[in-house]
């Protein structure tokens, strides 16, 4: 959980990417909005995906790559969200951000493929052999 966010940051401000909003007004669009509230730090890579994509890895890890439902909002009436599979789940999430508005669809793959280097070095731990203390 601690090393995705430190790549994530460190990048966001190495390759210092315009977000699409700003581009889209500077170039396009002065009035243009998106539907998510814009960041204030640069796009690439996708701080959400970013997060996400490593802890669903060391998951897909263990577990396989199986199907989960996920019903974090039926407390307030949403219906339980069916995914085929933990790697689908990602990659709603990272699509719900370019439809959102906030990121490209590259960032989002680029971050997902990214997401999964870092799941599977946190997978290759060996914790069996650690020192018990």
């Amino acid at each position: 959980m601690k090393d995705a966010p430190i790549t994530i940051w460190r990048t966001k401000f190495q390759y210092n990417l315009l977000r699409p909003i700003t581009y889209i007004r500077k170039h396009i669009d002065a009035n243009c909005s998106s539907y998510l509230i814009t960041p204030p730090y640069p796009d690439y890579l996708s701080g959400l995906v970013g997060i996400l994509a490593p802890e669903m890895q060391v998951l897909i890890r263990e577990f396989g790559d199986i199907p989960v439902t996920d019903d974090s909002y039926t407390w307030r009436g949403a219906a339980p969200r069916q995914y085929s599979s933990l790697s689908k789940l990602v990659e709603e999430a990272g699509q719900s951000r370019v439809y959102g508005g906030i990121h490209y669809s590259f960032t989002q793959i680029a971050t997902i493929e990214k997401g999964k280097e870092i799941g599977n070095l946190i997978a290759d731990i060996n914790l069996t052999s650690a020192t018990k203390w």
